[in-house]
């Protein structure tokens, strides 16, 4: 199994000035909550599926948030007959279902991106559809429901992206994927630029790791950026 961890392009939390940066209407009542790629950030997303399309993608799961969505369908519209994007709550950011969260109803993510499979009630990793406990333990957990499904379905050489945040990535879902043990990955975070790619391939007993926190598919975009981090 191939697999590229994804985290989504720039989005209007990145940007010391994203208020300046016009809301799109449609989502607007969302975007203080769950905030939509910039500009920039489309372009990004655009780049990532671009540099992706020759692979013949098996599966790409997405976080249910917007920027993550958003750069999820980017890769999917680069594939032959525009491929699903799968719901995964578990690929969640870090922090995100506190206070007065509300996710996107698919009705206007498919706005965006049209060919969704919803994540059910009963979630394909068991998690529950609404992440509540946001504890450091229990995004372990997640991550790790996250890699023993992906590893319990995908057994040969297929190719899935997973696309996510930078925190639960960097923090969780890379080292879970490496095998490490929760205070191993307490001591060890990986870099996650916006759209960056990480790439793992398991094959015989062994994880080669191909890139880390790769953006060389943005090229110039990549000087263009306006981060606050």
């Amino acid at each position: 199994m191939h697999i590229f961890i994804v985290r989504h392009g720039q989005a209007r939390s990145n940007v010391s000035n994203g208020g300046s940066i016009p809301f799109d209407p449609f989502f607007e009542e969302y975007e203080g909550r769950d905030p939509s790629l910039t500009p920039l950030g489309e372009m990004q997303a655009s780049m990532t599926g671009f540099r992706l399309r020759n692979f013949k993608l098996d599966a790409i799961y997405s976080s249910p948030l917007h920027r993550a969505f958003s750069t999820a369908a980017a890769i999917a519209k680069m594939q032959y007959n525009d491929m699903p994007v799968t719901i995964m709550p578990d690929l969640v950011e870090h922090g995100t279902y506190g206070g007065d969260f509300h996710m996107i109803p698919q009705s206007m993510l498919r706005k965006i991106y049209k060919n969704i499979i919803d994540p059910g009630e009963q979630t394909l990793t068991g998690g529950p559809r609404v992440i509540i406990d946001d504890s450091q333990e229990e995004r372990w957990r997640r991550a790790n429901r996250v890699v023993d499904y992906i590893k319990g379905k995908y057994t040969g050489n297929e190719n899935v992206v997973l696309v996510s945040s930078g925190a639960f990535m960097g923090e969780n879902l890379v080292s879970a994927f490496l095998g490490m043990s929760y205070g191993q990955s307490r001591n060890c975070v990986f870099g996650s630029d916006n759209a960056c790619i990480t790439s793992l391939h398991f094959r015989d007993g062994k994880i080669i790791v191909n890139t880390i926190n790769a953006v060389e598919q943005q090229g110039e975009a990549k000087s263009l950026e306006y981060l606050e981090y």
